[in-house]
């Protein structure tokens, strides 16, 4: 039957069947296989979570801005003349130059380079960078011959009496008034005054114990002739103010104590009273009591 319709054997028409089936079975197949592909997708998240991982790598390789570097203008100066916004432009920190104005205005004089070290807080990096720049004027003392003469006069009475010294005001005298006691030369009294401003001024005769090489006798000697006025307010940090450096250019605050408190005060807010510093560690009874007349809030 198949030969006289289509000219082929039964045989070779079932093979040609069996070729057309298995080709449409393959096309509906394969249309399947896209529609599903493309309907039901779902790896969006992590395609997206691969994306921000090459975009952090190519931020990651990108070159930084460097911030932009502060050019100090440096000329030569005199440390006893110059003023608090030349300090500053020189490349001082405000702190700095305000300590050199308040030691020079007590009576103090700079007579070398090197005397600038002995403000408290001043580094050897800003020495080594100004040094060259230092220029001293030399001080004209002139002798009159009265005077020459009234030395000789004392020289030739070493026995006379001598007059008694006058009170004098513990946070207001200069080099020259420490000098009158017995046993203060130029070094001592410049150390007296480098920690009356450090400290923010006296509020006690005993803190003159503090001070590096000062001897008890030379203490006794200096309370018996000084006071300190009732209506004395000493200079005071603001806690809640004050940086690091500030903090710890006070003697009676170490580096590491100003660096708690600043860590302390950026987490928990501002200290509202004394008893509040305590909170912090390291920090106790005895130090909030001592520190006290020199904080405010």
């Amino acid at each position: 039957m198949w030969v006289k319709i289509f000219g082929t054997s039964s045989s070779e028409f079932a093979g040609f069947r069996l070729l057309v089936f298995t080709a449409l079975f393959c096309s509906l197949g394969l249309a399947l296989v896209n529609y599903f592909s493309k309907s039901y997708y779902n790896n969006y998240k992590r395609d997206a979570k691969k994306l921000d991982s090459l975009l952090l790598v190519i931020n990651r390789n990108e070159p930084k801005i460097q911030p932009a570097v502060k050019i100090f203008i440096l000329e030569k100066f005199d440390p006893n003349s110059v003023s608090e916004e030349k300090l500053v432009n020189f490349g001082f920190p405000t702190w700095l130059a305000k300590r050199l104005v308040k030691y020079r205005a007590s009576g103090a004089r700079f007579s070398k380079p090197t005397d600038l070290l002995k403000l408290y807080g001043f580094s050897d990096s800003l020495y080594a960078r100004i040094e060259p720049y230092i220029t001293i004027k030399p001080s004209l003392k002139l002798k009159k011959p009265a005077q020459k003469l009234a030395k000789s006069h004392k020289e030739e009475n070493p026995k006379k009496r001598k007059k008694p010294l006058p009170i004098f005001n513990l946070n207001t005298a200069d080099t020259s008034i420490f000098q009158t006691i017995n046993g203060v030369g130029s070094k001592l009294s410049n150390r007296i005054i480098e920690y009356r401003i450090s400290l923010g001024g006296f509020v006690s005769k005993n803190q003159l114990y503090q001070i590096y090489k000062l001897d008890s006798t030379v203490v006794e000697k200096i309370s018996s002739n000084s006071i300190i006025t009732i209506d004395f307010e000493p200079v005071k940090i603001n806690i809640n103010k004050a940086t690091k450096e500030q903090l710890a250019a006070h003697p009676y605050i170490n580096w590491t104590q100003a660096k708690l408190i600043i860590a302390y005060r950026n987490q928990h807010g501002a200290f509202k009273k004394l008893n509040d510093i305590q909170k912090v560690y390291s920090i106790d009874e005895d130090w909030t009591k001592k520190n006290a007349p020199y904080l405010s809030f």
